[in-house]
């Protein structure tokens, strides 16, 4: 566990490298009014962001019930699978360790409730 100007923050290892949830640090940062957006953080790091599905469904106001976060897990998992993608994984409360996903697989598995156009992601 990280700290950032009191917020907690988790990581994890993924082969040998420190990661922080993307959540916990937008969420530490929007509260300390560092940045304005989910989408500032991406414009800050030039790279695509790894959130949990919870934490996309949170940070975009989305259905957050258990059976709607699972079929996005799903569907985000299958298309990480299929496009070579590495999942990554935090520590969570309830379950003890979650999937992170990049936040553009993450709106294409919420934007699209069907496996077959998965595909339009890339």
């Amino acid at each position: 566990m990280f700290e950032f100007e009191s917020h907690p923050i988790r990581t994890t290892l993924l082969d040998g490298e420190l990661w922080f949830n993307a959540n916990d640090v937008c969420d530490a940062l929007l509260q300390e009014g560092r940045i304005l957006s989910v989408e500032h953080v991406q414009q800050l790091t030039g790279g695509d962001l790894y959130t949990t599905v919870r934490g996309y469904a949170k940070t975009h106001n989305l259905p957050g019930d258990t059976k709607t976060l699972a079929a996005v897990g799903r569907r985000a998992t299958k298309a990480c699978k299929l496009r070579g993608i590495r999942l990554g994984v935090v520590a969570d409360e309830q379950y003890g360790s979650v999937n992170s996903y990049p936040v553009s697989v993450l709106e294409a598995a919420f934007n699209d409730p069907s496996d077959s156009q998965m595909s339009f992601i890339w």
